[in-house]
């Protein structure tokens, strides 16, 4: 019984160092509005090739 105790707990700490590896080290930074697709009617080089 104790050999399932301790597979259990090897399972579980692999799973949590695996999904800790698997975290991104640098998450994407917030974009600003600015920077949001815009229409075509928006878009001042669409516009100028019309």
């Amino acid at each position: 019984m104790a050999y399932l105790y301790l597979l259990i707990i090897l399972v579980a700490v692999g799973f949590v160092v695996w999904k800790i590896s698997q975290a991104p080290k640098n998450p994407p930074a917030p974009t600003s509005r600015r920077d949001a697709p815009r229409g075509p009617d928006d878009d001042p080089e669409f516009l100028r090739r019309l």
